[in-house]
């Protein structure tokens, strides 16, 4: 039963997350251009890793603890803000945290 409970937490936790990522990619140039392909837990290291599909090939987003934490729990406007900013720079369209 717990093992269940925790795997439908954990699956709950990854669909907010994914949902999160997936607005960003949304406002991003060409629609379907940057594609979510994975949600990965690291139950070990309190981490989770997104594989994001750009067009120049795919590229990993980790989200720690910390600020998983916090999108999970309020999802307030500053920390939507860092999980943009950290996206953007691990796509390399850090010249979007300006216009979006």
């Amino acid at each position: 039963m717990r093992q269940k409970l925790a795997e439908e937490r954990l699956e709950a936790e990854g669909s907010k997350l994914g949902k999160a990522v997936q607005a960003i990619l949304d406002v991003l140039d060409a629609p379907g251009s940057y594609e979510l392909r994975a949600i990965v837990i690291d139950g070990a290291k309190d981490s989770w890793t997104l594989q994001v599909e750009p067009p120049q090939g795919m590229r990993d987003f980790g989200i720690e603890g910390p600020l998983r934490k916090r999108i999970l729990g309020t999802g307030v406007a500053q920390d939507q803000h860092e999980l943009k900013r950290e996206l953007l720079s691990v796509l390399g369209r850090t010249d979007l945290l300006e216009v979006h």
